[in-house]
């Protein structure tokens, strides 16, 4: 069970800004995400089952639709306390594995 509860949004809500560090310590804002007339935002980490299984195409649809027609982000909302392998250095294994962008 999630520790805080998720709410459901129509199709069509407008996303919130938000502004995130990534695993550099460089900050990533949803309001340089360009022109693009779509977004998607994919909530990842490294030791989850799914991720893992779909990792490399996960990277092929973000590589794709993000050089046409999206902005593509993906956000680990893991607690790197409880999941150290979650932390900067395990997401940057993840990118090289995967090719995220």
């Amino acid at each position: 069970m999630a520790a805080t509860p998720s709410t459901l949004l129509a199709l069509g809500t407008v996303m919130p800004e938000f502004e995130l560090p990534d695993f550099d310590g460089r900050w990533i804002s949803s309001s340089k995400s360009g022109v693009a007339p779509g977004t998607l935002v994919i909530f990842l980490c490294p030791h989850c089952p799914f991720v893992r299984h779909t990792r490399m195409e996960i990277g092929r649809v973000g590589r794709d639709f993000q050089s046409r027609v999206l902005a593509v982000f993906g956000i680990n909302p893991n607690d790197t306390d409880a999941f150290p392998q979650d932390g900067p250095e395990g997401m940057k294994q993840e990118v090289a594995i995967a090719g995220y962008t």
